[in-house]
């Protein structure tokens, strides 16, 4: 068995120019991993249904909470769902109705909160489907669709902001304490996973 860990490339891509392909799958850890229980399982379109079967018992036996995915796809499942938020979110500074701070505070007020306890699907149902429906069919045509990163990510590239590394990007890193900003984070996290599991 050889797992990679690789958060977005197809798996079936990196088995490509092995021997034993039908060893390798994707476990996706998420960060930091020795506190976070969810690992996506991906197997490749090698991947043998015996691998995978060994691989979901063994992350069982180690408390971690593996979710098979049915195949493989470009971002798995949790990064395209924060990829396609932090695409709306960078376009909603980027078109100037919010700020970066008031956009965070937002998201971590409204869909923070309730997506530790109900998933995107159960909320649909609890307001019902019909209510959703009627919602999208207005909000949808004005989302933002780029495939290609915005004019905001873009610039800031450009200027070497990388975030929390470059002490520079949407916030202003240069005066925190990292090691004790991140320790808190951990703290918050780990108090957050003893209430939903």
């Amino acid at each position: 068995m050889f797992c990679t860990n690789t958060s977005s490339y197809l798996i079936s891509d990196v088995a490509e120019k092995m021997v034993y392909k039908e060893r390798l799958i994707g476990t996706h850890f998420f960060s930091p991993a020795d506190i976070t229980p969810l690992i996506e399982v991906v197997p490749s379109a090698y991947t043998s249904q015996e691998r995978a079967t060994e691989i979901m018992q063994f992350l069982q036996s180690v408390c971690k909470k593996p979710i098979l995915l049915k195949r493989e796809i470009e971002g798995f499942v949790a990064n395209r769902l924060q990829s396609a938020l932090a695409r709306e979110a960078m376009s909603l500074v980027e078109k100037g109705i919010v700020t970066a701070e008031e956009l965070d505070f937002i998201a971590k007020m409204s869909l923070g909160v309730r997506l530790a306890n109900t998933g995107p699907l159960e909320q649909r149902d609890i307001n019902g489907l019909d209510t959703h429906y009627a919602i999208v069919n207005y909000v949808y045509p004005t989302l933002e669709n780029s495939t290609k990163p915005l004019t905001i990510h873009h610039a800031k590239i450009g200027a070497n902001q990388f975030g929390m590394k470059s002490n520079q990007g949407f916030y202003d890193w240069s005066s925190i304490d990292k090691q004790q900003y991140l320790a808190q984070k951990e703290k918050t996290l780990i108090d957050i996973i003893k209430i939903v599991q």
